[in-house]
């Protein structure tokens, strides 16, 4: 467990930054923000599957 907060830190300021590009361009900050957020959530979980499932 250790290991996924170890490993989840850079991929939400990742997705908070790309989510606030998105919401520059679509004019909805709070519309990019949760984009950002809930695509670098999912990346994370299916990395963390992905290791899980090589053992």
């Amino acid at each position: 467990m250790q290991e996924l907060s170890d490993s989840f830190g850079w991929p939400i300021a990742i997705g908070l930054l790309i989510g606030f590009i998105i919401g520059l361009l679509i004019k909805n900050f709070y519309i990019g923000l949760g984009i950002g957020i809930v695509g670098a959530i999912v990346y994370v979980a299916y990395k963390h599957k992905q290791r899980t499932n090589k053992v």
